[in-house]
């Protein structure tokens, strides 16, 4: 907001038809490789990035995941964590 703030000149130079676009930036780590997760350990490595994925979406747009994701993908991840689909945002 300091940018936006100094490139306004703390408001007083508007800034008509703007936009203002936000990127946010995961990473993730793992305790082993991502060949030992899937092998060894049995673990979807693309499930927890979903699921990341997902918590970030809901907190960002404030809207519940039921009303964020469709089709196919509802089911999917509804399988693989039904927790975020209890989750209530507001």
């Amino acid at each position: 907001m300091d940018l936006l703030d100094a490139l306004s000149r703390s408001g007083d130079l508007p800034l008509a038809q703007t936009q203002l676009h936000v990127v946010v930036a995961a990473t993730h780590c793992f305790d082993q490789t991502v060949m030992t997760t899937i092998i060894e350990k049995n673990i979807n490595p693309l499930a927890r990035l979903e699921h990341s994925a997902a918590l970030v979406a809901t907190t960002v747009t404030g809207k519940g995941l039921a009303d964020i994701v469709t089709g196919e993908h509802r089911a999917r991840l509804a399988a693989t964590a039904p927790s975020l689909f209890a989750l209530r945002q507001g």
